[in-house]
């Protein structure tokens, strides 16, 4: 008898707490279907609003064509000296390029260095002064130059192979553009 009694008290047990619904569990327990209805009907409005005008696909960039700013030298006689890269890349294997501040004094120095090492490695050699801003604006932009002095050293047919951020002698100038003739790149330009 207590064993028909604990039987009995334990199926009545249960039968009670399956009819009844919880308040705990709210209208997910007792309507799931219609809650997730409007979870994935709110998740599609959300998705619909943010990705508007976007493609379902992200398309590749196309990649950028890179054009060499102009440069006029600071001081040349007309028709003296080449005034852009290219013009100096049909000159010369490789084209070295100093941005510098011609009112500080260390860059006075790097302007010399610059030279006799472009003219050590037999490269074509051009100056840009930072106080002509439509000149060095572009190198700023395409070439991500902050800080001056900087020496850029181009390669045929154009491409940046180098850039040296800072005072450098003229042996490092020379030895760097004698790696551009070379073909030895460093840089990602």
């Amino acid at each position: 008898m207590a064993l028909g009694l604990g039987a009995w008290m334990v199926l009545a047990g249960q039968k009670t707490s399956s009819s009844k619904p919880s308040s705990a569990a709210g209208p997910v327990a007792q309507h799931p279907v219609a809650a997730a209805k409007a979870v994935a009907s709110k998740l599609s409005v959300h998705n619909n609003a943010t990705a508007a005008g976007k493609p379902d696909a992200v398309a590749r960039a196309k990649p950028k064509r890179v054009t060499h700013p102009v440069v006029k030298p600071v001081v040349a006689a007309p028709g003296a000296a080449p005034t852009t890269i290219a013009s100096v890349l049909r000159q010369h294997r490789v084209a070295v390029v100093l941005l510098y501040d011609p009112q500080a004094k260390i860059d006075k120095v790097s302007l010399g260095e610059t030279q006799l090492g472009a003219e050590r490695a037999k490269a074509g050699f051009l100056r840009v002064s930072v106080l002509r801003q439509r000149q060095v604006l572009p190198f700023a932009k395409t070439y991500g130059v902050l800080q001056v002095p900087t020496i850029l050293f181009f390669a045929r047919p154009g491409k940046l192979v180098q850039k040296l951020v800072g005072y450098a002698d003229q042996d490092t100038v020379s030895q760097a553009a004698l790696n551009a003739a070379r073909g030895l790149v460093t840089t990602g330009g």
